[in-house]
């Protein structure tokens, strides 16, 4: 089982409020930031609550492909799919509003909307965050059947041969490419190279400077 997590919405939300702080808050304090998560929970309803593997990207102006990152979850009910790509969404929230502020203007914002005691902390959180920023889809696919080893290996094959530009830590692959992981990979490109999927890109401002900031 595999599908496509379009993010279009939370970034119309994010345009709609660029200069309210509030909206990016995620301790559950503000009415715009519970409103944002009640839109990503809108977005991944059909995600199963199953183990498997996630893809963050983005397709260019061409419908060219460009992979951000690479992720696996687990069976239990705080690490499955469904779980964990609402906890992205919803936690690392700063990806999305760096289409609207600036690197600076983020950790600014981060700066003034938390404890002095939790900031520094924060900052690097909010810096690994915007390593996700420019993605516009999320692909997934299940993978009940698999072990965590199974699913850690297949992972490590994914981000060396993917290269995705998120994933700053990496850990070495198997020796062997995996036939799992090539039918992982082969389920990812085929639903990236589907005309719906593809005919579903929408630009971002980001995108026209989206290799200076890497």
């Amino acid at each position: 089982m595999e599908g496509i997590v379009s993010l279009k919405p939370l970034y119309d939300f994010a345009r709609k409020y660029p200069h309210n702080e509030a909206a990016i808050k995620v301790d559950r304090t503000t009415t715009l930031g519970n409103e944002y998560r009640r839109k990503c929970a809108a977005l991944i309803e059909s995600v199963p609550r199953e183990q498997g593997l996630y893809l963050w990207g983005f397709y260019n102006a061409n419908g060219f492909w460009t992979n951000i990152y690479v992720g696996k979850t687990e069976r239990g009910t705080s690490s499955n799919l469904y779980t964990r790509l609402y906890k992205e969404l919803t936690a690392e929230r700063a990806c999305i509003w760096r289409e609207v502020y600036t690197y600076k203007q983020l950790r600014q914002i981060c700066n003034r909307i938390h404890p002095p005691q939790t900031r520094k902390a924060n900052l690097r959180a909010w810096d690994r965050h915007v390593e996700k920023a420019g993605a516009t889809h999320i692909f997934w696919i299940a993978l009940p059947s698999k072990d965590s080893a199974e699913l850690k290996a297949i992972e490590k094959d994914l981000i060396e041969s993917m290269n995705p530009t998120g994933n700053r830590q990496r850990a070495t692959p198997p020796e062997h490419l995996r036939e799992d992981t090539k039918q992982a990979f082969g389920f990812l490109r085929e639903m990236i190279h589907r005309d719906e999927n593809r005919r579903s890109r929408f630009r971002l401002d980001l995108h026209k400077n989206f290799w200076k900031t890497l």
